[in-house]
């Protein structure tokens, strides 16, 4: 990691407000992004529009990521869980697209015993 105060850290407001994510600066400046988050909180960076939207978005996602988690360990029919499974996906996808990774990967879900047994 990069001192503190070698940070070049107008640069890194400047390239903020152009777009730039915490994440890529932290991966640029060898700085993490929550220390970069601090300093833009401390300091009233605003970044963009879209970026703002962008963290609300995410935000949102992972909110719904863990409340449809949290359903799956209810007792649910097959189709309850399937349901849930698609919309997991598709949350891990939209979250994923958000950070700017490539979205796509798999979604597991491990049932109960008992369900096991029942779906057989």
């Amino acid at each position: 990691m990069v001192r503190r105060e070698n940070i070049p850290w107008e640069e890194l407001q400047r390239l903020n407000a152009q777009g730039w994510s915490y994440r890529r600066l932290a991966e640029k400046y060898g700085v993490s992004s929550s220390a970069i988050g601090r300093r833009a909180v401390l300091e009233g960076w605003h970044g963009t529009n879209d970026q703002r939207a962008n963290a609300r978005l995410r935000n949102l996602a992972a909110r719904l990521r863990r409340q449809a988690e949290q359903r799956l360990t209810e007792d649910l029919d097959t189709r309850e869980i399937k349901e849930l499974t698609a919309v997991l996906r598709e949350l891990m996808n939209l979250q994923q697209t958000l950070e700017g990774q490539q979205p796509g990967g798999v979604v597991r879900v491990e049932l109960a015993e008992e369900t096991e047994d029942w779906s057989l």
